[in-house]
Formats: C-alpha cells, structure tokens, sequence
C-alpha cells in the first residue's frame, strides 16, 4: 500500500493528474488530452484551481456516455509556471509518454510561453487550443498553424475601452504597459482605436525589469503630461509595482482613473505588498476606485439554467466546482477552461463519426505524430459553419471567415458581450456592459462617481491683469508726457545760457531714451491678450528688449559723453595741454560717440534674434487640481546668456559714467557739471535694474512679475529724467545769472558761509577757530573762481576768442594769506584799451551748442 502511494505521489509530482478515479472505472479506450497549465502560484501569472475545472469537465465528458460513447478523455496536466523551458521540457515528455499519444494539446498559460509551444507543435501534427493565451500574436496562422483560440482576445476588448473613453467625453489618454508581446501589440491596437475616436494618445511607455525600460522614468514622464486617464497593460505582479511606484509620484485616485485587465488573481490583488515596498494603504489611495474590462462572464450568457452540452446547468457546474474547491469562485478563464475540454470532446465526437463512415478509425486509435491526416480532420471540423455547442460562455464557434476572422462572439476572442467592471476596496461591480455585435455601450450603475472626472485639468488662458496692464500703461503714458513736456521745454528754453551750457540736442537724446523705455513697457504687456499669440506677438517680444535696453542707450549714452566732455575741458585747463582738435568736442562729436554705443546694441540684438530667436511658450500654472492656467509668453533658448551679455555692457557704461562724475565732481558751474545727478541716477539705475533682473528670472507668476518689472522701468526712466532736467528747470525758472549757484537761488558762498555764523559771542576761543575757518573758505571760493574763470579763459584760447568780460584769471595769482593772516591777491598791470575783444558768457555757451 505505502509502495503504490509513493508511485502515485511520484507520478502526481510530475504529472498532476486529478479526479481519475472516474475514469480508472471506466473500459472504454482512452483518448489522451495534454494539458499545460499555470496552476500554482508563480512570479508571473497563474489561474487557481484551473486543474480542478479541467478535470471536473473530462468526468463530466465521460460520464455523459452520448456525447463519446467509444473512448473516454484522460487529462495528462503539467503546471508550467509561466516558464518556457519548463513547459517545453513538459511538452515534450507528454509526446513520449509510453501509455498513450496524446491528440490534442490544451494550453499553455502565458502567451509568452504558447507562442513558441504552438510553432513547434505542429511539427507533431498535434492539434492545440488554448483558453487562457490571449495575445493578438497567436492568431497568425503561418506562424501557429494548428492553434485555436478559445478566449477573447486583448485586441477584442479594446472596443469596449474606447466606448468608455467615449461615455465620459474622455479625449486624451496615456498608455502603460509591459514590454511583453502580448502587450506590446495590444497598446498599439489600443492606440489606433482612441486615435480613430478622436481621442489623443499623449504617451505610451513601456516598462521591464530591464533598465531601458525604466519604470520609475516612464511613470516621471507620464506625470509630466497632466494626463488622468491610465489604461495599465501588464501582468499582475507588475501592475503592483507600477502602483507601489505611482503611490510615490502622487498618483491619487482622487485625481487619476486607471483602467487595468479584468483577468487578475482577485479583487484584492494589489493588497498582497510582499513583494513591493509600499503599504496597502497607500496602494489603495492610488487605485481607488479603478476600471477593469475583460469578456463577460458566463451569467451575461444567460447558460445559468440551461443545459449545455455535458447535461448539466450552469449552476449545477458552478455549485459542484465550490464543492470540489472549497467555496472558490467561478471566474471567465475557469469557464473558458471548462468550455475548451467540451469544445475538445465535440471536435472528437465528429471526428469519430466521420472516421468510422470511412471505416479509418485507426487514425485515431493508432495516432502517430507523423501523419497529418487526422490534424487535418480535426482542423477542418472546427472551421465548419456547424461546428457549434452550447457551453458554459454561451454557443461557441470556431469557425473561420474568409478573412481569417472568427465567425461570432467566442472565437477569435471577439465576445458577444464585454464587462466593464468598477473595483473599489474589496468588491467589484458590473458597471457597464458593451455588446460587440451591437456595439453599444449600457452603463448599469446608478451612482457614478467619475461623471465629473476629468481626463486633465482644464486648461484656461491665463493673461496679465486688465487693472494691472491698464495701470501700468497708463504710468507708461503719463512718463511718456512728462518726457514730451521736458522735450517742449528744452526746445523752448534752449537759448537760455544755463540750456545752452547743457547741450540741448544732446538733452534731446536723453529724452528720446527714456521715451523709449517707457514704450517697451507697452511691448511687454502683449502677450495675446489683445492679438492672437502669432507673428505680431513675436516682433512684440523683439520689441521691448530693443526698446528697454536701446533706450538706455539713448538716454545715458548723452549723460556719459557729455560728462567725458566736461572731464576733458577741466584736465585742459588745468594741465595748460591743448587739445588736439577742438572739434572733438562738439556735439556733433559726441552724437557720433553715442552712435557707437547704439551700433554695439545693433549688433548684440542682431546677434541675438539670429542665432536664437523668440519664440512661443506656454507655461502651465496649476491653481486647483482640477484646473490649470496656460500662460503663453516669448522665450529663446539663450536667453540668460544674452542678458547677461547685455547687463554686462550696460555695466560698463555705468562704471565708466560713475568714474567721470567722480571727477568732475569738483566744477562748481552747475548748468555745465550734471556729476551729482549722474550718480544718483547710476545709483538708481544700478539697484532697479538688477531688481528687474531677479523678478523677470525668479517670480514665477505672470502678473507680478509684469507689474514689478514694468514698475520698475517707468521709475527708472521718470527718475532719470527728473534728476537730469528738473535742476535745469529750477535754475531757469529762477532767472539765475549765477551759474554758480544752486537751485534754492543761493550762490555757494553764501550757502558755505551761512553754515558758519558765529551764534556765540562769549567764547572768544571759539571765534578765532571760526575766524581761521572763514579765511580757509573764502580761499577755497577764491580757488574756485579762480578755477572756473581759468576754465572760461582755457576755452575761449582753445577757440580762438578773447576771455570772457568780467573774467580775471590771466591778471590774477592765487589767493594767500600773508603774515597779518589778512587774504590778499596780487593782479599784474594791465594796459587799457580803446578796443572791446572780450567774449560775454552768453557767447560762450553758443559755442558749446
């Protein structure tokens, strides 16, 4: 006894034959059936109990003694485990069992372990049908000539997929899946029909093991599109890694829809974690509530009550597999199972008949591998428009069309009807069903929870702030008339001494720049607010650097030279040097100096539009998860390195403008020195400018950005403006004939000795230090007239002109103060003259001009 219980244990472990106490009773002959299952648990897929239905449907075969009344089936079962080697290494020792050929091959589990079985199998004339491969592959009939599919395909189910992007009004999805051939050319099928609907495939990626097939990168790329619709094709164990990882990237149920394949394990599948590093409960926060779509089961078929091909009812073949089981459930694949054992034992039925009107039933009694005949039977019986019976999905078919296509539902995988199912925690429900035949689309929950669900968030344009482009604008307008009224103002002005001494054209300039700084504001707020985002907008985006930083030009490049020119007339007169021509130092010179400052603009813009030229972005801003604003703006590839070149060379303009008014810090005429406003203006322009740089990189919203910067450009120009002209205009509004004086109408002799009145009598000590400091500034002022009038006399020598009236630089040495601490000066003879050749002020500021 214990010896036979080792051999069965010994024959079972190799070849797990279950339920053959029926047929060891039975006297009929055997006809040997092959069978290639993923039984047991395993790293790829498996079908639970998948040897208990097949066995179940051979006893129920056998015992109906009508259906095959000559032979009785016996099941030879392998579990494969998904693994090729391991299912060809089965294959090939059922082929050379010693009790019996087998004539018929049922399996196996994977498509990527039946492809390459059924290639070879038909080099032993061995008839295969599978019910559980349902690669779209494995319908090539040059390829697998004498393999039938009984399962619905991958390919058959996408109908049903698209018919639910359709319900909700879906119009854009993604698309991940592993990179196995099964679902390889099931993401491509899928793809055409979303495309043929209307509905965008953003991104399909394919996931592995394998590095290049990155799981963590596609899922990162996934998330950049915004899509929310996710159809996953893959295996389960792979489906649990993909939602482990998408659980670390924020792939919320709340925000995203995945549709996976209804044929997993169970309900619960993706709460076995032990082989990710994710707790369930973020693994449910991502799912949620999740579509699954796969053929319907037997009770869309309606065979519940009705008596198939065995006699039996569905509820009676469902009631005594949870006897045999346990309790387990009855899924699609053990129903397709059940119904392959049938769809095998009526192909034999009329085999058998056929062969016994031809008196060749040694075909199949003495079945050799070598001899195609009875394949062929087999082969042309199930291609027969009648080849029909009634099993547990319904009246199956496996009849061919002209077009290599199955005639109706259950053949090439194309079912008669689809399940779409909603999971959610632990149950699941029908949510809709679609019908092939009718293609329609019935939705059959009550409650739907995704009738609000978003394929992305909507997108809305997002522009400037009217109230802030019109408040802005209107600075810009308001600095744009002030810069017209101080243009009026110098023209009307300009034969003034204190204009003619500023150089009137060149203030003009000056002008004309911050005129133009203030346009560019009025460039920077179109960004297709009021014009479509096209060829306008781009020249638009060219403009407001041009005119922002060529207006600097425009409006410092004057400042500078005019200040070089000062520089220049006080090194002269002090160091007796005479110029080399004293037409350098006209305006006309100086324009032509600002010129080249504007040319090396030209040729950095030139550059810059060429090489990289502006162009269209959109920008993404999310405000709620189910909304997003597209910002549309300019940008070019360099854009940083060409800022950088352009602060740059206004930098240097800058140090070289501060470093002329430090020097000429010292010249007391005021309508000619402008050093004093120069620097503050540098210094403002120096602080706002970087400010615009740091808010036009770093403020990442639109608005703000555009306010502070556009702000900040009108203040620096009215600034500018301001420093440079309103002094000017103070000095002639009070009619001053001092051009030493200040704008308060004081001269600075005054202004100095007013700072040192003596307020104290008492202290006697006091007032010879304040006395001695009084004589220490009048022989600074005298110093200075003595420097200013011998700057007047230095430029009328250099023109060729007679000093100026009132002049006594040449007759005068400097001042001293002699031993009685008295201020004395000492003015050479000088012989009189009937003849006038002296020069007036006013003269001399016409030559400035």
């Amino acid at each position: 006894m214990i010896i036979a219980l080792l051999v069965v244990a010994l024959v079972s472990h190799e070849f797990p034959c279950l339920g053959v106490t029926a047929t060891e009773k039975d006297a009929r002959p055997p006809l040997y059936i092959g069978g290639l299952f993923p039984i047991a648990e395993n790293d790829r897929w498996f079908v639970p109990h998948v040897d208990v239905i097949c066995q179940m449907a051979i006893d129920h075969v056998n015992a109906q003694s009508t259906l095959l009344p000559d032979f009785r089936l016996v099941l030879r079962m392998n579990d494969t485990r998904c693994q090729l080697g391991r299912a060809i290494r089965q294959m090939v020792e059922q082929l050379n069992d010693r009790d019996g050929k087998i004539v018929a091959l049922l399996g196996a589990g994977c498509s990527s372990v039946t492809k390459p079985l059924a290639s070879a199998s038909h080099f032993w004339n061995l008839l295969q049908m599978t019910f559980l491969s349902s690669s779209p592959t494995l319908t090539n009939k040059e390829s697998h000539p004498n393999l039938f599919q009984l399962i619905a395909t991958e390919n058959s189910l996408n109908p049903a997929r698209v018919a639910l992007m359709k319900h909700y009004g879906w119009t854009k999805a993604i698309v991940i899946y592993e990179a196995e051939e099964i679902f390889a050319y099931n993401a491509k099928h899928l793809m055409r029909g979303l495309q043929d609907a209307s509905i965008d495939v953003v991104a399909m990626e394919a996931i592995s093991e394998d590095p290049l097939f990155s799981m963590e990168d596609a899922l990162d790329r996934l998330k950049e599109t915004k899509v929310r619709i996710i159809f996953g094709l893959f295996y389960e164990k792979m489906a649990r890694k993909v939602i482990c990882q998408a659980s670390k990237r924020s792939f919320w149920s709340s925000k995203y829809t995945w549709i996976l394949p209804g044929w997993y394990s169970s309900v619960t599948w993706y709460k076995d974690v032990k082989d990710v590093d994710c707790s369930v409960a973020n693994m449910t926060k991502t799912l949620g509530g999740y579509f699954t779509v796969d053929g319907a089961g037997a009770d869309q078929y309606g065979m519940q009550t009705v008596p198939i091909l065995t006699g039996r009812t569905g509820n009676e073949v469902e009631e005594e597999f949870r006897r045999r089981t346990g309790g387990a459930k009855m899924t699609n694949y053990l129903s397709y199972g059940y119904d392959s054992v049938l769809a095998t034992a009526w192909m034999l039925r009329l085999a058998v008949m056929k062969l016994k009107s031809q008196n060749r039933l040694d075909l199949l009694t003495g079945f050799s591998y070598k001899d195609p005949k009875l394949v062929h039977l087999f082969k042309s019986i199930l291609n027969e428009p009648s080849f029909e019976f009634a099993g547990l999905m319904g009246t199956t078919t496996l009849h061919l069309n002209s077009s290599g296509k199955r005639r109706n539902s259950q053949t090439i995988g194309r079912p008669q009807v689809i399940e779409v199912r909603y999971n959610n925690g632990s149950y699941s429900s029908l949510y809709a069903i679609y019908s092939n035949r009718d293609e329609t689309f019935e939705v059959m929950m009550m409650k739907d929870e995704f009738e609000k669900r978003l394929d992305s968030p909507m997108l809305e344009p997002m522009y400037y702030s009217m109230t802030l482009f019109a408040v802005m604008t209107s600075l810009a307008g308001v600095g744009i008339m002030f810069a017209l009224f101080l243009l009026w103002f110098n023209i009307s002005y300009r034969k003034t001494e204190i204009i003619k001494l500023s150089s009137p054209r060149l203030n003009n300039l000056i002008i004309l720049g911050g005129i133009m700084e203030c346009l560019s504001v009025v460039f920077l707020g179109f960004n297709g607010q009021f014009f479509p985002f096209s060829s306008f907008s781009i020249i638009s985006c060219h403009m407001h650097p041009v005119l922002l930083y060529g207006g600097f030009t425009v409006s410092f490049g004057p400042m500078l030279v005019k200040t070089w020119r000062v520089s220049k007339i006080i090194k002269w007169s002090v160091t007796k040097a005479r110029p080399v021509s004293v037409g350098s130092l006209s305006d006309l010179s100086l324009f032509a100096i600002v010129a080249v400052f504007l040319l090396v603009d030209a040729i950095i813009f030139t550059v810059w539009f060429v090489l990289n030229p502006a162009r269209e972005s959109i920008d993404t801003i999310s405000v709620t998860p189910d909304v997003e604003f597209q910002w549309h703006h300019c940008v070019c590839d360099s854009r940083h390195t060409w800022l950088y070149v352009t602060y740059g060379y206004k930098t240097l303009l800058l140090v070289f403008g501060g470093y002329l008014a430090f020097e000429v810090r010292k010249v007391k005429i005021a309508a000619l020195n402008d050093s004093r406003w120069i620097g503050i203006s540098i210094y403002n322009v120096a602080v706002i400018f970087v400010a615009i740089f740091i808010f036009s990189t770093s403020i990442t919203n639109p608005s703000i950005s555009y306010g502070l910067v556009a702000g900040s450009i009108i203040l620096v120009s009215i600034t500018t403006l301001c420093l440079v002209f309103l002094p000017k205009m103070c000095m002639v509004l009070n009619k001053s004939t001092n051009l030493i004086r200040d704008c308060s109408g004081r001269s600075n002799t005054e202004s100095d000795i007013s700072d040192h009145v003596i307020t104290r009598q008492s202290d006697l000590n006091s007032l010879e230090r304040k006395n001695r400091s009084f004589r220490e500034i009048i022989i600074m002022l005298l110093e200075e007239r003595f420097l200013c009038d011998s700057t007047i006399e230095r430029i009328a020598e250099i023109i060729g002109l007679p000093p100026p009236t009132g002049s006594r630089a040449s007759s005068m040495k400097k001042p001293e103060i002699n031993d009685e601490n008295t201020v004395t000066t000492k003015t050479a003879s000088s012989e009189g003259s009937d003849k006038d050749d002296s020069i007036s002020i006013s003269q001399l500021s016409g030559i400035l001009v």
